[in-house]
């Protein structure tokens, strides 16, 4: 009887298991089967001989899709990956001219958040370069980021109410300085999350705070895909010219550096066989909040300027608020009926678990629930 010989190098279930149904299907062809057990490699592993400044260097050169695998590995690389996305957003802050430590310290006592292109850059591996910032600040600190924005030698050039949104912004106000812009968004509700979750597209809807990164839909974000939002506004539906136009102009230029967009999850195939209607992170219909499984959650070092690592819903530190949000869209299987995106700000009236444990001192990272289950189909 013929015989084969074959090593599986990895741990991880999944593989495991594909490795033994390969076997059986070798052993069904008339093979010899002989298991033979490994002993663990002991003393450290060669990545662990590797300088920090090497390891930050290769990190560089991988895609963060990739990097949140790595950084489950182990507390060294764990650490490694929160640096290296500190550095990230503080060499984006350095582009559009701001002290990237004094501007973190204002959007800390401002209860500010960093939107738009530069954290979905950052969480796609710089795969474009924006030369702008959008910040959104609550309503009742507007003069003082102003102020602030002002101090940094940027000028105020204009003062415009925006359009639609469902009333969840007041103003934006766009600041220049050697021709950089920065756009301030004026939040409604002193949560300024909520108009985040409004956005014409899932690509953008992640922010940065203080204390870290969160990405709404990190399946989709992180190998640039987003699905399309177009019911955020009252009266408005997908086949008003206005409306789509006005989607489509703000969603060109993320066409043009090569993201895809959909109106429906089930048009990706790695997607459809995980779609469960009204469940699933990614399905139009489903209610979600910053504190589900389903978002990505990536806290700075702990050392970063001292603060307690805090959950990235960033509004006040400990702070009893979260935003849920739904996407618009057509209801599944239906071309005619659909329904009504919404976010909205919400009180917490006790603490749930999850928050409890994201706010402890202990260096385990957050769960990403859907997201880790199914990034393996997409490398």
């Amino acid at each position: 009887m013929a015989s084969l010989a074959f090593t599986c190098k990895s741990s991880l279930g999944a593989a495991r298991q594909s490795a033994w149904s390969t076997c059986m299907r070798f052993r069904n062809l008339g093979y010899s089967l002989k298991v033979e057990k490994k002993e663990p490699i002991k003393g450290p592993s060669p990545l662990d001989k590797l300088s920090t400044e090497l390891i930050s260097t290769i990190m560089e050169m991988i895609a963060p899709r990739h990097l949140v695998s790595l950084a489950r590995t182990c507390t060294r690389f764990r650490i490694a990956f929160r640096t290296h996305m500190l550095s990230a957003t503080y060499k984006a802050l350095n582009k559009v001219h701001l002290p990237p430590s004094e501007f973190m310290e204002a959007m800390l006592s401002t209860s500010s958040i960093i939107a738009g292109s530069v954290p979905a850059n950052i969480l796609t591996g710089g795969s474009f370069a924006p030369n702008d910032l959008d910040v959104v600040t609550p309503a009742s600190e507007e003069d003082t980021m102003i102020a602030m924005l002002k101090n940094y030698g940027f000028e105020l050039v204009e003062a415009k109410v925006p359009r639609g949104m469902q009333g969840s912004l007041r103003m934006l106000y766009t600041l220049e300085k050697n021709e950089t812009p920065i756009r301030l968004w004026i939040s409604t509700s002193e949560n300024p999350t909520v108009p985040i979750m409004l956005t014409a597209t899932t690509f953008v809807m992640n922010f940065i705070s203080p204390w870290g990164i969160y990405c709404a839909y990190p399946r989709m974000t992180l190998t640039e895909r987003g699905l399309l939002n177009y019911f955020t506004d009252e009266g408005h539906d997908t086949d008003n010219s206005s409306t789509y136009s006005r989607v489509m102009r703000a969603l060109n230029k993320y066409i043009a550096r090569g993201v895809a967009f959909q109106v429906d999850d089930r048009n990706w195939p790695d997607m459809t066989r995980n779609h469960s209607c009204f469940v699933s992170a990614s399905c139009t219909h489903t209610t979600r909040n910053l504190y589900d499984s389903a978002g990505l959650h990536i806290s700075f070092p702990v050392e970063h300027k001292g603060y307690r690592r805090y959950f990235a819903e960033n509004t006040r530190l400990n702070s009893s608020q979260t935003t849920i949000w739904s996407l618009g869209g057509h209801f599944c299987g239906s071309p005619v009926l659909y329904h009504r995106a919404f976010s909205r700000n919400v009180i917490l009236h006790m603490k749930r678990p999850e928050v409890e444990a994201l706010e402890s001192d202990d260096d385990s990272d957050v769960a990403l629930g859907e997201f880790e289950e199914s990034m393996d189909t997409r490398s």
